[in-house]
């Protein structure tokens, strides 16, 4: 839902999630961000999705500058054929930035042996902390999906499933300013796709192989990630690498990113399934000695069999049953 407000309740049941990310932990300035989304499928009636909670906080600069966002995603529900449909969301959300003038240094202030010793001769805009609030009503988005298992003549699972999403943010662009000027929050868009397969493996059960790729674009600056996640269903593993850069030229990476994860089964009987995850991007450009990485840290519990509403899965919901017994693929969403 991050990337896309109509992942909202594209799958049958309940899911929470909660991330963290410390960026370049190595630079003494504090850049992190905190995620936590929930969401549930409701099939009610004909054409309704679901709907969700996300509340995303960032910190910057040892808590110099803070944003808050929460945001409200519904999606509708199309249907296609039993295997395929499509999903259309929006996101209505609220920002709330502050900045903390009094922990700013100015070149006045500072001594060059003595170091920072001077008083400030500036003036904050409201003498201190400054706050500022601002509607984001104009984020949208889609998905199509397609999803096919069936039984294969030596009694193995045959799985595949396509994903391709477009999706756009801040299309009102709300001034986020703490002065009289102007600061637009430029939009941004977003495009994702997948492909998993799955291939069964004599030693090790059955593996789900899962390329996929995100682009983002915003303002003048564009980045796209490119790489494959691999499930280990019987042992409740994933491992994934991905490629992350700005251009095409991937000899001028920006970052490594690796990804361990692995599954608890908490209830068998409502098909209840932890993934606890740990990713790690390794920088390869020219910032490798400044920042020397960043981690994140994911926590996702999905209820499978649970809802608010006294409703049924759908005929694609049914269409993936198996998958949504193996707690595998798109739970990771």
């Amino acid at each position: 839902m991050y990337y896309n407000p109509a992942y909202a309740g594209i799958d049958y049941g309940i899911r929470l999630n909660m991330a963290y990310r410390r960026q370049w932990p190595k630079i003494p300035s504090k850049f992190q961000t905190i995620y936590t989304g929930f969401d549930q499928g409701m099939r009610v009636a004909r054409g309704v999705g679901g709907f969700g909670l996300i509340v995303v906080s960032n910190t910057e600069g040892e808590g110099i500058l803070q944003n808050y966002t929460i945001g409200i995603p519904i999606s509708a529900r199309i249907p296609i054929a039993e295997k395929s449909l499509i999903q259309i969301g929006v996101m209505p959300s609220i920002g709330f930035n502050s900045i903390n003038w009094d922990r700013f240094i100015f070149s006045g202030q500072l001594n060059p042996y003595y170091g920072n010793i001077n008083p400030s001769g500036f003036v904050p805009p409201d003498n201190g902390i400054s706050h500022r609030s601002y509607v984001d009503i104009f984020n949208i988005g889609g998905v199509y999906r397609y999803e096919n298992n069936s039984s294969q003549a030596n009694s193995s699972r045959f799985y595949r499933k396509f994903e391709v999403g477009l999706s756009a943010f801040h299309l009102s662009e709300p001034n986020q300013s703490f002065t009289y000027s102007e600061a637009p929050l430029s939009a941004k868009y977003v495009l994702f796709t997948n492909y998993t397969v799955s291939v069964p493996l004599k030693s090790a059960g059955l593996l789900f192989i899962e390329p996929s790729f995100l682009g983002e674009s915003q303002w003048q600056m564009f980045s796209y990630m490119l790489g494959v996640t691999t499930s280990f269903v019987d042992s409740n593993i994933d491992f994934g690498v991905w490629f992350r850069n700005r251009n095409t030229n991937l000899q001028n990476t920006d970052a490594i990113v690796f990804l361990f994860a692995y599954r608890f089964l908490v209830n068998k009987a409502n098909n209840t399934v932890l993934t606890t995850s740990l990713s790690y991007d390794i920088t390869t450009s020219k910032l490798v000695d400044a920042s020397r990485g960043s981690p994140e840290l994911t926590i996702s519990l999905a209820l499978n069999n649970k809802t608010f509403f006294n409703d049924k899965p759908d005929r694609c919901d049914e269409g993936s049953n198996w998958s949504r017994k193996t707690g595998t693929s798109k739970h990771r969403k």
